[in-house]
């Protein structure tokens, strides 16, 4: 028997990692944050810069989490990880944009 996992719970799974690391490094982490495939609002597929993670602020969910979503278009596992944690980020800093906080 095969033991396999949804999209949806190895991208949470690789998101409990990050967290260690992020709070190893001395970040504040949320505790509520979780992560999907599906979409983004805008740029999902756009043939130049096309958007391929998003992360909406807690306020925006019904529940208070941060809300990643990493686009269905990107398959290697590597890329999918590297997104992840750049929308990570964006959930330890939501108000931070690509500005010096977030490099």
């Amino acid at each position: 028997m095969t033991n396999t996992i949804t999209r949806e719970q190895w991208l949470n799974q690789a998101g409990e990692h990050l967290r260690t690391l992020f709070e190893s490094v001395g970040e504040s982490v949320p505790t509520k944050v979780r992560a999907s495939c599906g979409f983004p609002s805008k740029g999902a597929l756009g043939a130049r810069n096309r958007t391929v993670g998003q992360c909406w602020n807690a306020v925006a969910s019904a529940d208070s989490h941060a809300e990643i979503f990493i686009s269905p278009t990107i398959s290697e596992s590597e890329r999918v990880l590297d997104i992840l944690a750049h929308e990570w980020i964006h959930a330890i800093h939501p108000n931070g944009g690509h500005g010096k906080a977030f490099k």
